[in-house]
């Protein structure tokens, strides 16, 4: 009964392994170095994407509020040429 219970059991993660002397303590370090970075460039690289994105919605209203003000110059003017004309 108890082997079956740990049978079903989910595995845990695997942990880290223990170095047993100095050299592997550094080479365990640069390989978790190397892992935080690889975590961070992908954190860093989806931020600049959301910023890209953002940037193109601003872009996009915008330019809309541009069109929209140049239009309302436009027919203003065109009001003001049309009582003056």
């Amino acid at each position: 009964m108890k082997r079956k219970a740990l049978a079903d059991k989910p595995k845990s993660k695997p942990k880290l392994r223990k170095a047993k002397n100095p050299a592997e303590i550094i080479d365990l370090s640069k390989e978790a170095k190397k892992e935080a970075e690889s975590v961070l460039a992908k954190d860093t690289l989806d931020a600049e994407v959301e910023d890209i994105e953002s940037f193109r919605l601003a872009m996009l209203f915008g330019s809309q509020i541009v069109t929209n003000i140049v239009r309302i110059l436009a027919k203003s003017r065109a009001k003001v040429e049309r009582e003056t004309g």
